[in-house]
């Protein structure tokens, strides 16, 4: 008998019946963590956070499993990306300045907890640190979890996504005006790309007509 993720494991089990049970095993641990971390994010994000919320966190996810399906990642890097993606704006829960590497202090904290590997710490640390700004992502997985945090540039909510992150401009002071929110958005849309297949084929042509719209709104501002 020998014991494996708190299970204990008989002689005479079939190799086929033990991956099948730490499969199971190894799911059940990561959505655990996962809620775990979603609840602590629902209830300690400061209220003045209208984009970087717990709105925003589900939103990433579940844009990071789409990605991911369709780039046919492992399930092991799957759920690895899954946990990044929840646990990559936790830092806001104590810090706006280099919030990325408090959101790695709280999932290697809270993943040494769980009893998780120090490698697939340190993967998710990796994939929480490649969403600062600007993305430039190493690898095809920190492409994946950049594209998921910018999703919505391409997607038919980015306008009434846009007004969440012009309010929390405003009340830290990162704009000022109407006038200067639009000239920031110009700026990032002409400079952000997508990176993974996935998000260029079904992202980008969308983003394109909302920079145009945007540069619309300029034109009339400069008018009044």
């Amino acid at each position: 008998m020998c014991v494996i993720f708190g299970l204990k494991i008989y002689a005479g089990v079939k190799i086929l019946d033990l991956i099948l049970i730490l499969n199971m095993t190894s799911k059940k641990v990561f959505m655990d963590l996962q809620e775990t971390t979603l609840k602590m994010l629902k209830d300690n994000l400061p209220p003045e956070l209208s984009y970087h919320n717990y709105e925003h966190t589900l939103d990433v996810v579940a844009a990071t499993e789409r990605i991911a399906r369709a780039e046919n990642v492992s399930e092991e890097d799957f759920q690895l990306l899954r946990t990044a993606a929840v646990f990559h704006d936790t830092g806001y829960i104590h810090t706006r300045e280099k919030h990325e590497e408090k959101s790695c202090e709280i999932a290697t904290q809270i993943m040494t907890e769980f009893s998780f590997a120090q490698s697939e710490i340190d993967k998710v640390c990796n994939l929480i640190l490649a969403t600062r700004m600007p993305h430039n992502p190493s690898d095809k997985l920190s492409q994946i979890i950049c594209d998921a945090d910018l999703d919505y540039l391409g997607r038919d909510d980015y306008f009434p996504i846009a007004k969440n992150v012009f309010r929390e401009f405003k009340h830290f002071g990162i704009v000022n005006s109407d006038q200067d929110w639009i000239l920031m958005q110009e700026r990032f849309f002409e400079t952000h790309k997508y990176f993974t297949k996935t998000s260029i084929e079904t992202r980008n042509k969308k983003k394109a007509e909302h920079l145009q719209e945007i540069k619309e709104q300029k034109k009339l501002k400069s008018k009044s």
